[in-house]
């Protein structure tokens, strides 16, 4: 794993041509946040972060054209999850809040987001990321195939 400051880690080359679809994580657990940074990217996206503070999470806010954002709502410094859902909604990104607090998400009732409460699997966590992501055009729904009267998703 490579040991970067902050900044250099949110800059990381940025002039690589990157999936369309970029999903910030917000997660002050790392092993949290690498499994759902991998689904995403396995599912097709590009997965920036983590960013475990508000700091962190303005920093990558500001220097990445955003799609989507992964927001536990108590992060490393405290419950700020809620200010960055805040900032985040304001520049139009689309927001899955996730929290072992299910009555956390009540504070944030005037802003549109998806609830996920935690614990989650990453990889059903990715499927609503995959389904933003294609109802605002950036990914293609997977084709459905018919086996045997079942409608299932193409391999």
């Amino acid at each position: 794993m490579l040991n970067l400051g902050l900044k250099e880690a949110v800059a990381l080359n940025p002039s690589e041509e990157r999936p369309s679809f970029n999903v910030l994580v917000c997660e002050d657990d790392q092993l949290i946040a690498y499994d759902l940074m991998n689904a995403l990217e396995l599912g097709g996206m590009n997965a920036l972060g983590p960013a475990m503070t508000f700091e962190a999470a303005a920093l990558f806010a500001e220097s990445n054209a955003l799609d989507a954002a992964v927001v536990d709502l108590n992060l490393k410094d405290g419950r700020t999850g809620v200010a960055v859902a805040r900032r985040l909604y304001a520049q139009g990104i689309a927001l899955i809040l996730c929290s072992s607090d299910v009555l956390g998400p009540c504070e944030l009732d005037d802003i549109h987001h998806i609830f996920v409460p935690k614990p989650m699997a990453a990889e059903a966590l990715c499927e609503f990321v995959q389904q933003m992501a294609v109802c605002r055009g950036a990914l293609q729904a997977p084709e459905k195939v018919e086996a045997a009267g079942q409608s299932r998703r193409a391999p």
